[in-house]
């Protein structure tokens, strides 16, 4: 595939997944190669770049229907069965995700990860996040302040991230051994701690 290249899909209706338990994709997705390099396999090594547009993509299955409509960039750096990925805000865009009746936009984000066969890491120290939701009037801003790291997302044992609403309150949340996640709210939004919750990582995601 070409550098610059532009392909359109469009899902009518489309079948996945098995019999009794089906699910159900429609809309059209635009995906442009910016940059590629090496060979796209699973074990080769690549670099690849692409530009994303989602016009009305839905998933539809036995929980209810989600539909993604925006942008984002996404590139990835593979080598021996390890990624390095990011995912990043396509200005003007927002990416918007509706279920239920509810939205979530993401208005400005930029995000790392890397994978290995046995290991995941989620973010780099600086990113952020910025969302907007539909039932909420002010927006909430997620930085990374240290990378997640675990098995999997389901099973986190360490790393740090700060959720901050517009008026500085903030709820910082830190992962230890075990998914042993200490919670501390900023309830006043002066910068200090006013309260200290203990959960596990497995009770929040």
């Amino acid at each position: 595939m070409a550098v610059c290249s532009t392909v359109d899909f469009t899902f009518n209706s489309c079948v996945e997944g098995s019999v009794t338990d089906p699910v159900t994709i429609t809309g059209a997705v635009t995906l442009t190669i910016n940059t590629v390099t090496g060979t796209l396999t699973d074990n080769g090594g690549y670099n690849v770049a692409t530009t994303l547009a989602l016009s009305n993509v839905g998933v539809l299955d036995d929980t209810g229907l989600v539909t993604v409509n925006g942008g984002m960039n996404f590139s990835r750096n593979a080598s021996s069965g390890n990624f390095t990925e990011s995912a990043s805000h396509a200005a003007p865009q927002a990416l918007t995700v509706s279920e239920d009746g509810n939205d979530t936009s993401l208005t400005a984000f930029s995000m790392q990860a890397s994978r290995t066969p046995t290991n995941i890491t989620i973010g780099n120290a600086g990113d952020t996040v910025v969302l907007e939701y539909s039932q909420v009037n002010d927006p909430l801003t997620i930085g990374i302040l240290a990378p997640l790291e675990g098995t999997d997302f389901p099973s986190m044992y360490a790393g740090s991230f700060k959720v901050t609403a517009s008026d500085n309150t903030s709820v910082t949340l830190t992962i230890s051994t075990g998914g042993d996640t200490t919670l501390a709210v900023d309830s006043n939004g002066d910068g200090t701690t006013d309260d200290t919750l203990l959960r596990n990582w497995d009770d929040i995601h």
